[in-house]
């Protein structure tokens, strides 16, 4: 992880939705859906970007999440939970 200053928090709702259709990425990836503005790619620090395993079990809940943004635009969680 990054310094102190680097680690946000954010809440919403896990959801995984189909993205970069036609690519040689499509695939099925986790987002955390904040608002209708606001909807973020995650993915848990040291899971497998193409499984995301440790997300699903929060598919569909509201969560708190702890972490840093990449320079790619995914936000790397390194703590997540329920709210």
């Amino acid at each position: 992880m990054e310094n102190n200053e680097d680690i946000l928090t954010k809440s919403g709702i896990v959801i995984f939705l189909e993205a970069n259709k036609g690519s040689k990425s499509e695939g099925i990836y986790p987002y955390l859906y904040e608002s209708a503005e606001n909807c973020i790619r995650i993915m848990m620090q040291d899971d497998n970007p193409f499984e995301n395993t440790e997300l699903l079990p929060y598919d569909g809940k509201r969560v708190v999440v702890r972490g840093i943004m990449s320079q790619g635009k995914i936000f790397i969680i390194n703590s997540i939970e329920k709210e």
